[in-house]
């Protein structure tokens, strides 16, 4: 079954969770400035991809969205080298359900 945009789970940036001992206090101040957020996907055929977006990240207003393989099911298969950066949301989900059609 194709991964949807409303799949997706995102949460503050572990980067930004450190900038206060407070949840709420890092919850708004992500928001206040767009620092970021990320959503982790765990594919069933074993691969990870992070998904993340906000001002700090390969994003734009227009193209706000940066992806990257984190996890393979196997060693011969490698992890992504460089993230996919300023992917739409339609371009953000061609790219998940595509590494989702991967063989393991």
């Amino acid at each position: 079954m194709p991964i949807k945009f409303e799949d997706l789970e995102f949460e503050i940036h572990p980067m930004f969770k450190s900038l206060s001992t407070s949840a709420l206090v890092a919850k708004k101040l992500s928001k206040d400035l767009n620092l970021g957020y990320r959503a982790v996907v765990d594919l069933p055929n074993g691969y990870k991809i992070s998904v993340i977006t906000g001002a700090m990240f390969y994003s734009t207003q227009d193209e706000p969205y940066e992806a990257m393989v984190i996890a393979v099911p196997n060693k011969e298969r490698k992890k992504d080298k460089e993230p996919q950066g300023y992917l739409t949301q339609k371009e953000l989900i061609n790219y998940i359900n595509k590494i989702a059609r991967r063989r393991t």
